[in-house]
């Protein structure tokens, strides 16, 4: 009787052991995250193939399949691609073309391959350059290995454990993060991020944003490449140019030069009215090129809005937002009304990004009475609104 008593204490003692071990388990979103970290330091190498979808219809304008080789590398500048060799390559779809691309990096040299045709080889390359020349390739480095911070949260409360869930066939850590902000008329605008993390390897195996959900197999890791291996075998040598070429390129390209001029252009905002550049003499204009695909634009534009009701009742300013590149004609129209964002916008305004030369979004520009262009911008900053008013002001002066 004592011995059965004492064989169920045990069993119980047991039971209530592993029941909390698994309670802290899945419930400790700290636990989950230092331990995952600790995974990704561990690695040397990782080699993954990874799928891009869109999950809406104007997300669907770029998506991809690739397979990436990604291999730490301590003593190496930064690129934009993370501290280390890479090599990635696959093909994409971009609205309803579908191409082969390539692009290696080997701490020397940087090489980009799109198409039958298109290929750009590039000397002592820069976190300026690269980005720039890959546009919306740099999406395809989605495994954070080589990230300082792997999991860098998009609000202020870090993430949240969202349970266990399958993916791909394996049980993962779901975990969450979200910026939830308000535009002046009270409309949410949310920027999010998930990720699944594989209970057994604890690394990522999917990642989604509110455009897309990244699909995320890992193939190899820990595999000694040799320098070769992210090295481009057939370079023409006479072809290869220096970073500060490309930048001046891109410079060019863009229209980036401070006393710059802007192009003639004309276009109807969303309700209809007629814009042309020449009536926009003897104003301050601000203009904004974004898409709905783009997530530093959505966030920059409760700004602009702010902006745009600080200065709505001075006729010497136009604050002026212009979407492109979308897969459906209405996808900024309606992302622009859902929000409740009030300046202009000027919808499909692909023939006007040619006319400025625009490669990369968010691109800003502040232009002069005369025409002349003051400032740009590229990306997103947080807190822009005080830059923008100061530049604005000094205009209107």
């Amino acid at each position: 009787m004592i011995s059965s008593l004492y064989f169920r204490l045990i069993v119980l003692f047991f039971l209530v052991l592993n029941f909390s071990s698994f309670a802290q388990d899945i419930n400790s979103i700290d636990k989950i995250l230092i331990e995952s970290k600790r995974a990704i330091s561990k690695l040397k190498s990782v080699k993954y193939k990874v799928t891009q979808k869109g999950l809406t219809d104007h997300s669907a304008y770029f998506e991809f399949e690739a397979v990436v080789i990604q291999q730490k590398k301590e003593v190496i500048k930064d690129v934009g691609l993370g501290m280390g060799y890479l090599k990635a390559f696959g093909q994409c779809k971009q609205k309803n073309t579908i191409e082969k691309f390539r692009f290696l990096y080997n701490g020397d040299v940087f090489v980009l391959k799109k198409g039958d045709s298109y290929e750009k080889t590039v000397s002592n390359p820069s976190i300026k350059s690269v980005p720039n020349l890959l546009h919306f390739l740099t999406q395809v480095r989605t495994m954070p290995f080589l990230n300082k911070n792997p999991y860098k949260p998009v609000g202020p409360d870090g993430y949240t454990f969202l349970g266990i869930e399958e993916q791909n066939g394996e049980l993962c850590y779901k975990i969450f993060s979200e910026l939830v902000g308000k535009t002046p008329k009270g409309y949410t605008v949310k920027i999010s991020k998930t990720y699944w993390i594989n209970k057994k390897t604890l690394l990522p195996i999917a990642y989604k944003d509110e455009n897309h959900l990244k699909e995320i197999q890992i193939l190899e890791i820990n595999k000694n490449y040799p320098k070769e291996v992210f090295s481009h075998k057939n370079i023409d040598t006479s072809k290869i140019i220096d970073d500060g070429e490309v930048l001046d390129s891109i410079n060019k390209t863009l229209g980036i030069h401070k006393l710059s001029v802007m192009p003639q252009w004309h276009a109807k905002d969303q309700n209809g009215k007629l814009w042309e550049s020449k009536s926009l003499k003897n104003k301050v204009v601000f203009i904004d090129f974004w898409g709905t695909w783009c997530s530093p634009c959505k966030k920059a534009m409760p700004e602009i809005e702010q902006l745009y009701q600080y200065y709505k009742n001075n006729k010497q300013v136009v604050i002026l937002g212009i979407s492109a590149n979308e897969k459906t004609k209405n996808a900024a129209s309606l992302y622009f009304k859902k929000n409740g964002f009030s300046y202009a916008h000027i919808p499909n305004g692909d023939t006007i990004v040619k006319t400025f030369g625009v490669m990369a979004y968010p691109t800003i520009y502040i232009i002069d009475k005369m025409g002349n262009t003051k400032h740009f911008e590229i990306d997103y900053k947080p807190n822009s609104l005080k830059k923008w008013k100061a530049v604005i002001n000094q205009l209107i002066q």
